[in-house]
């Protein structure tokens, strides 16, 4: 609990810092929505994703492994609570070591909720184009081919 109220102050104080700051007003916001969404924990480590599940069946079990409820996750990832329920059972007999965080680059779960790509998509997206990370990267962060990061984020 204490350690929250610290994580909590801390964002605070660099929100405070944010605006203060002589950054224009659109980058701001971007700057504030991650914050925030660190701030409640609504976001997800690069470092769960894995060559054995897929990336939607890795963030649900992330997340319910988190002590997330069902109704939450499928809040939070604009989903219906059947397909939440269904995708954890899936993964959880897929997958039965735990989830190793070793990567420091975080995806807020705030860009699932208006979602009209694929999952993969959508994290591949904001990578590329709020994280400015090369198709490389985005590849040894998600546990995926390069050729295939390159697909899906090219495609239609």
């Amino acid at each position: 609990m204490e350690k929250q109220i610290k994580k909590e102050q801390s964002v605070e104080n660099a929100l405070n810092i944010l605006e203060q700051s002589s950054l224009n007003k659109s980058e701001l916001n971007k700057i504030k929505q991650h914050l925030k969404a660190y701030k409640f924990g609504e976001s997800i480590p690069t470092s769960i994703f894995s060559n054995e599940i897929s990336a939607f069946e890795s963030a649900c079990l992330y997340l319910r492994n988190q002590k997330m409820s069902y109704r939450k996750i499928s809040i939070l990832l604009n989903k219906s609570y059947n397909t939440i329920w269904l995708t954890v059972r899936n993964a959880q007999k897929k997958q039965k070591k735990p989830f190793k965080i070793r990567s420091k680059t975080q995806v807020p779960l705030s860009i699932f909720r208006n979602q009209q790509k694929t999952f993969l998509k959508t994290i591949i997206t904001y990578l590329k184009e709020q994280k400015l990370l090369t198709y490389k990267e985005i590849s040894l962060l998600l546990s995926r081919n390069e050729r295939t990061i390159w697909t899906v984020y090219n495609r239609n």
